[in-house]
């Protein structure tokens, strides 16, 4: 579904009398499999369902699950409906709900205020330049006078006069940069100066496995397997998610799939076999992802296969969250490690992954062959 399509069907339609039941919130409900041609890999999409009653100004956001899970904390992307939806604004917010646990409500607009200052100061002056720091959804209400004072940087459309869908795609995609930079200047900060935001990141860490393999310096495969089997490592949210999807369209498609500790995923067809190591491209950095892929893979395949005397995999694959870049994908190949990568609800990659079944052509390549 078109991102212009869903917001004026719910600016259309949304009757906040209607109740929790609705169809608009139906489709809100749904904006994950509808919208998940925008989502990047890895990312939670939640729409505004309501509790009891159905929420005074709609909202769909965008999560990034290493920092937040839930548009009750964190920092996330979200659209935010004025209450007469008349407008709708791309937002970077924050979540309030948790912090109104801790603090009176004055004191969590006071917070929202202090962070949003606080991140919009750090964050590189000729990217938000001509975005809004503040916003209006024409209600009193609690929730949305919160949404208002914990707005970053925005960008508001009118409904009835909505840009193209190639624009509004150009904005998400820009704000979900933004996203990654806010994340990583949050992190930073906190670093800093411990306490300067009331809520951290959840990016989760295995109990006493912050550095797993510190020391860790095996004489062969049997040590480097004992070392390993017995230590859980670190591994994100949005990781998981990636590759929790990309397991289930495996399957779909045909493969068995294993997950055998310490790799990400043994996909098995027949009498072949194919290693998959997954990583997150963070801040548009493919050259880090790239490089712990390939490293770990060829690790893999020397302790786990060859020294320990067992079948080698019929292909070693990397998997990420978004594309790499032709110049990664022949530097990969050379190697060879395969290539796959998330587009929207696909799986594209380098020929020889489309070749063994492991992903689909891209897109602009496929159109081109017409």
């Amino acid at each position: 579904m078109e991102l212009g399509e869903f917001i004026r069907a719910v600016a259309a339609n949304y009757d906040r009398t209607e109740g929790v039941g609705s169809p608009t919130i139906s489709m809100l409900k749904q904006a994950d499999q509808l919208l998940e041609e925008h989502t990047p890999g890895g990312f939670i999409v939640r729409g505004s369902i309501g509790a009891a009653n159905a929420p005074i100004v709609p909202w769909l956001a965008f999560l990034d699950p290493d920092e937040t899970d839930s548009p009750t904390f964190g920092i996330y992307v979200v659209y935010l409906f004025r209450a007469d939806l008349e407008t709708v604004s791309l937002s970077l917010n924050q979540g309030c709900t948790q912090l109104r646990a801790k603090l009176k409500d004055a004191g969590t607009r006071e917070q929202l205020a202090s962070e949003a200052r606080r991140l919009r100061g750090a964050l590189p002056e000729d990217k938000i330049a001509d975005l809004e720091t503040e916003i209006s959804l024409g209600s009193r209400a609690a929730n949305p006078r919160f949404y208002e004072v914990g707005n970053i940087v925005a960008r508001t459309y009118r409904v009835d006069r909505l840009p193209g869908e190639e624009e509004l795609k150009t904005d998400l995609q820009r704000f979900i940069k933004l996203y990654g930079d806010a994340v990583t200047l949050k992190r930073s900060l906190l670093q800093e100066a411990p306490g300067t935001f009331v809520l951290p990141s959840a990016l989760r860490r295995t109990a006493g496995s912050d550095a797993p393999l510190r020391g860790f310096k095996p004489k062969d495969s049997g040590e480097y397997l004992q070392h390993l089997q017995g230590r859980q490592l670190a591994k994100s949210r949005r990781h998981e998610a990636l590759v929790n999807s990309y397991a289930a369209w495996a399957e779909r498609v045909g493969f068995e799939v294993h997950s055998p500790h310490p790799q990400d995923l043994v996909l098995v067809r027949g009498t072949e076999s194919w290693v998959i190591e997954a990583k997150v491209v963070r801040n548009e950095n493919a050259t880090e992802a790239v490089r712990g892929a390939a490293g770990q893979l060829l690790d893999y395949r020397h302790f786990l296969y060859r020294e320990a005397g067992a079948k080698e995999p019929d292909g070693l694959v990397a998997l990420f969250t978004e594309e790499i870049g032709e110049g990664y994908v022949e530097f990969l190949r050379s190697v060879p490690i395969m290539s796959v990568w998330r587009v929207g609800g696909r799986f594209e990659g380098s020929d020889d992954a489309v070749h063994a079944g492991l992903a689909i052509r891209p897109l602009t390549e496929a159109a081109g062959q017409r």
